[in-house]
């Protein structure tokens, strides 16, 4: 059934207890088809049924459809500064909010249109303005669009259809798009010649700085672990050096067994003359001997003092051997 009338004055059913099964539409519509959006369609048919094998490229359950009513648009969300591409897809759909597909779309060419922002300083930039609706998907997409401008300029552009096969006017829907704002590492630069902004990368960027910092202070530590290191190390060479310069005990690897007498016999231990020793107070006592502190006059071959140090002098309580000479004691 086809219906050149909205109903929109219709208060009581038109059919009653009808059965629909078996039909099919070329266009759309199996069991029932309007010429525009119906106002009451619910009342249209009371208590019918509607079987299986109704068959058309676009309608409802009930295999009810009109003919296109609305354009729809997706993909208009707000654009950054980069001049990204996007894309807006136009799908017709019926007064039921049906997608519109099949023979009517390509019998009645339906084509959408794109046309130019009227915005001052709003630049659309695509390779084409009209695209067919596809018979399969009921869909027009323009892909590869890109917008440039102004930070916040509000754009605008219209899809309209080519034709409608209705007594209205041919279906048309604004997109409107922002563009605002830049992705993060970028910032916005004016481009003064063209009257737009663009979004430009920028090097010192917060993170970068941050980074930058952290790396340095990170070197600074290593310098620092590096100077405080081998002033130790130095250190600790000049002080191993000094006691190999003037120990007098030799480096014996284990406990020797050896004598008083083989120790003042050994040309190889250092011996000082008592008469560069001035010996002072008692610093400490053992179980075999006194500790006294005392001043050593290192002297050279020609007698002239070069150098004095302190040292600890330890005197021995015990008897001495017989063989000790008096070149030993003294």
């Amino acid at each position: 059934i086809f219906v050149d009338d909205p109903l929109s004055d219709s208060k009581s059913a038109w059919i009653i207890e009808g059965f629909f099964e078996g039909n099919e539409a070329g266009f759309g519509g199996s069991t029932v088809a309007w010429d525009g959006t119906p106002k009451n369609n619910a009342t249209f048919c009371q208590a019918c049924t509607f079987g299986n094998a109704n068959v058309s490229p676009y309608q409802t359950e009930q295999g009810f459809s009109t003919l296109p009513t609305n354009l729809l648009l997706t993909g208009c969300s707000d654009q950054t500064l980069t001049n990204s591409t996007f894309s807006v897809v136009n799908t017709m759909v019926d007064g039921f909010g049906t997608v519109v597909k099949g023979k009517v779309l390509q019998a009645e060419s339906f084509v959408s249109l794109l046309s130019k922002p009227t915005e001052a300083g709003c630049h659309l930039y695509t390779s084409v303005f009209e695209v067919n609706f596809d018979t399969e998907t009921g869909q027009a997409n323009f892909t590869g669009l890109s917008l440039t401008g102004k930070q916040n300029l509000a754009c605008q552009f219209v899809f309209t259809t080519n034709n409608s096969i209705s007594a209205e006017q041919p279906l048309s829907n604004t997109c409107g798009i922002t563009l605002t704002g830049c992705p993060p590492g970028l910032a916005i630069k004016s481009d003064d010649d063209n009257g737009v902004d663009l979004c430009k990368r920028v090097f010192w960027t917060v993170n970068r700085i941050l980074l930058l910092v952290i790396i340095i202070l990170f070197a600074i530590i290593l310098f620092i672990l590096a100077v405080t290191g081998t002033y130790h190390i130095r250190r600790r060479i000049k002080k191993r050096a000094a006691m190999d310069s003037y120990s007098l005990i030799p480096d014996l690897q284990e406990r020797p067994n050896v004598s008083l007498v083989d120790i003042l016999n050994d040309s190889s231990i250092p011996q000082i003359p008592w008469d560069d020793l001035t010996v002072g107070d008692r610093i400490g006592i053992g179980a075999s001997g006194l500790v006294l502190s005392g001043v050593w006059s290192n002297r050279s071959n020609n007698g002239k003092e070069v150098e004095n140090r302190d040292v600890a002098i330890k005197e021995l309580l015990f008897e001495v051997a017989d063989s000790l000479t008096d070149s030993m004691l003294n």
